[in-house]
């Protein structure tokens, strides 16, 4: 049955208040959350309101995602780490997928008391290692090396699979924002029309912008312009290499450098 004109304006306005007090209730969400990193700062001083503002978003979508540990888990990494530490030094670590039908077979054979009793401190390395592991900073390079590959990595396959559930294209593209870190620019396209788009509309492609990136998040203007001055030096000198090369070629003498003035005078004396 089909709505009369009155009903549908009654129903777009209901939806339009439905909307507009959805959008109030997330305002006021915000501001709570700003409060809260606006006393953060006072309170500690070490970094900026909007540092503390992403990390609270941050660490509550770390906890929303989190699954709760449980015994086994605990008891499979312990004893993972128990075997590996037994090992002489040459010897390669084992993995979990290697041990874990020998482990299950004595967790199985152990009572609910003496589960609990073997996990208990393991349960708290456990969860201790999963909080530092999404929340905690990584201050080492190799440790930050490592985890935003994995990361990237993880991301780009979600990414792959939304573009094969939906069709959406994506674009993700990272670069390190500290000399003392590891990480190249990393380029993810979910296909490569994207790729052909930047060649056309930029001349460029993902990559090269990516290289640009890094050098400004790393030292500013000046290390873009610095980088644009060493390619170009670069271009100079392979040109120059090129020219003498296939005049050498040509004039089937050994010419010792190229004269650019009086170019016809030199070489007819060549």
């Amino acid at each position: 049955m089909k709505k009369s004109v009155n009903e549908k304006k009654n129903l777009a306005k209901k939806h339009l208040k439905k909307k507009t007090d959805y959008q109030m209730a997330l305002a006021e969400a915000q501001d709570v959350l700003m409060e809260a990193a606006v006393k953060m700062h006072e309170t500690l001083g070490c970094h900026t309101v909007d540092y503390y503002y992403e990390a609270i978003i941050q660490t509550l979508q770390v906890a929303k995602h989190q699954r709760a540990c449980n015994p086994w888990n605990a008891y499979l990494r312990a004893e993972v780490k128990k075997y590996n530490e037994a090992l002489p030094n040459n010897e390669p670590h084992c993995k979990v997928t290697e041990l874990a039908a020998k482990i299950s077979a004595n967790w199985r054979a152990m009572s609910n008391d003496e589960k609990k009793t073997v996990t208990e401190e393991s349960m708290e390395l456990l969860e201790e290692y999963r909080i530092n592991k999404c929340t905690g900073v990584n201050n080492v390079p190799i440790n930050v090396f490592h985890d935003t590959c994995t990361t990237l990595k993880s991301i780009s396959n979600e990414l792959t699979a939304l573009s094969a559930r939906t069709g959406c294209y994506s674009l993700l593209m990272s670069v390190r924002s500290d000399t003392d870190h590891y990480s190249r620019p990393y380029v993810y396209m979910s296909d490569d029309r994207i790729g052909d788009y930047f060649q056309l509309a930029l001349q460029q492609a993902p990559t090269d912008i990516a290289t640009h990136l890094k050098a400004y998040c790393l030292s500013g203007v000046m290390g873009v312009v610095q980088n644009y001055k060493q390619a170009l030096i670069a271009l100079k000198a392979e040109t120059s290499l090129l020219i003498i090369e296939q005049l050498r070629e040509a004039a089937q003498v050994n010419v010792p450098r190229m004269l650019y003035v009086n170019f016809e005078e030199n070489s007819y004396q060549c």
